[in-house]
């Protein structure tokens, strides 16, 4: 009874007019009776195939009304979601009721990709194409998944080309659509792209825009949350934590992308690694670069830095929105505890430390988390068979590594792109906040959200590892 009970109620909702809390309220009896009917296993009266076709049936009905709600873009998902579930079971694997519902809203979302291209909305082409290729990736139809793919960034060129008085924007765009070609092989399309990048680039400096990204209100990333909080909506603190873990392409650069941007330019301006380089630290020289791979990883480095920065101030302000409003602290120390990398004296910290955020104390809780990331580090050290201590000869003892040393002896067991994350952030080769904080070097208006933020992220990242 509660399967059909939610399936008629999703249903009844999609008649209404559309509304933001309907809408959501709509999709979360479809994923309850879904949920509820794949768990049953039942073949009458109601099943997890007539609730997905239910599901496509909607979406079909409100697309041919032009009704282009929120719920339209969460139910494709949701059927992208459910379909994956379902063809994960051996009886239907091969069942031709579940690839024809799947095939129809691939359809269907490519017509509302089409239509959004029509009205030079690239941003949500490239929403709905990517929902596509997820449908047809779950079918295996992996010829029109890359087909997809093309069009993606296809898209994003187009994106691209309406930005183009602004290179800095221009670039990223581009940048995104390379990684897609990269990924798909399409050599050509990755070195003409590369060539524009490096471009823009120039013309960045020449034209001081990298001043105008230094300043936060320039960002702009109202377009950005607005649809990354679309595909939030039905689902709980744990399933948004879950999926913002996932995500990390969102807020972690592409560390081989970079390397490779780096690379080139070096090609071009072969130059700059001539001469030695002398870095700084609390405005002293700490330290001289005359490898030429020293200093091209010292400017991979900064580049990183510098796209790690940007991607910060969108996730800062997407956490805005969700802390503590569909997020609460007890949720974070959940998901921490569930990830079993930080321990429960950890835990309690970090619950006091919360506290301190919600207040805006956010000197208090960087002081209080900072420590607990770097034993959540040791924690994974340890977890993967690594020395989380090293011998000191001349004190014929052991010294516990500090959070350098663990962040070094991490990457053989975290990705290239975590692990560079780790390394700017946290170590003596980027901004080095560890040390900043532990021994006083920031000043009052440093501890801000943005920083906390940081802070927070990289702790629910950590729980995944």
């Amino acid at each position: 009874m509660a399967v059909d009970g939610f399936l008629k109620a999703a249903e009844e909702y999609s008649k209404r007019k559309p509304d933001p809390e309907l809408d959501e309220t709509m999709v979360m009896c479809f994923r309850l009776s879904f949920r509820l009917a794949l768990a049953i296993n039942r073949a009458s009266p109601v099943d997890a195939k007539k609730v997905l076709a239910e599901m496509s049936s909607v979406v079909k009905t409100q697309h041919s009304l032009n009704v282009e709600t929120f719920a339209v873009g969460r139910l494709i998902d949701l059927i992208s979601e459910s379909s994956k579930s379902l063809i994960q079971m051996k009886q239907y694997r091969t069942d031709e009721e579940v690839k024809r519902v799947v095939l129809e809203t691939a359809g269907t979302a490519d017509e509302i990709a089409s239509k959004a291209e029509e009205k030079s909305n690239y941003e949500a082409q490239q929403i709905f194409l990517q929902k596509e290729v997820s449908l047809l990736s779950n079918l295996g139809e992996d010829g029109d998944a890359r087909k997809a793919r093309i069009a993606v960034a296809e898209s994003l060129e187009k994106r691209a080309e309406s930005v183009k008085g602004r290179s800095i924007l221009h670039s990223i765009h581009l940048q995104s659509a390379v990684r897609i070609y990269a990924e798909l092989g399409v050599t050509n399309k990755v070195k003409e792209l590369t060539a524009e990048i490096q471009q823009d680039a120039k013309k960045a400096v020449d034209n001081k825009e990298f001043k105008a990204v230094s300043v936060p209100v320039e960002i702009p990333v109202d377009e950005i949350i607005g649809y990354y909080l679309q595909s939030l909506i039905g689902l709980t603190a744990e399933e948004v934590l879950t999926k913002i873990v996932a995500d990390d392409y969102l807020f972690i650069p592409d560390v081989q992308f970079v390397r490779k941007q780096e690379i080139e330019l070096k090609g071009e301006f072969p130059l700059q690694y001539t001469l030695s380089r002398v870095e700084y630290d609390q405005n002293l020289p700490s330290r001289t670069i005359k490898d030429e791979g020293k200093m091209l990883e010292a400017s991979v480095n900064r580049h990183f830095l510098l796209d790690a920065q940007v991607r910060l101030t969108i996730l800062s302000r997407m956490l805005s929105l969700l802390i503590p409003e569909r997020i609460q602290k007890e949720d974070i120390v959940s998901f921490l505890s569930d990830g079993k990398n930080f321990g429960k004296e950890d835990l309690k910290l970090v619950s006091r430390a919360f506290d301190r955020y919600n207040d805006s104390d956010y000197v208090t809780f960087c002081h209080i988390i900072v420590p607990r990331i770097e034993q959540g580090l040791r924690s994974i050290l340890d977890s993967k068979g690594g020395k989380t201590a090293s011998f000191d000869p001349k004190d014929v003892g052991f010294d516990l590594k500090l959070m350098g040393g663990l962040i070094l002896d991490l990457k053989p067991y975290l990705s290239q792109d975590l692990h560079k994350y780790l390394e700017v952030w946290y170590s003596q080769e980027g901004f080095n906040l560890r040390n900043k904080i532990s021994h006083g070097w920031m000043k009052l208006s440093e501890f801000d959200k943005r920083l906390a933020d940081l802070l927070i992220y990289t702790m629910i990242r950590l729980s995944a590892v």
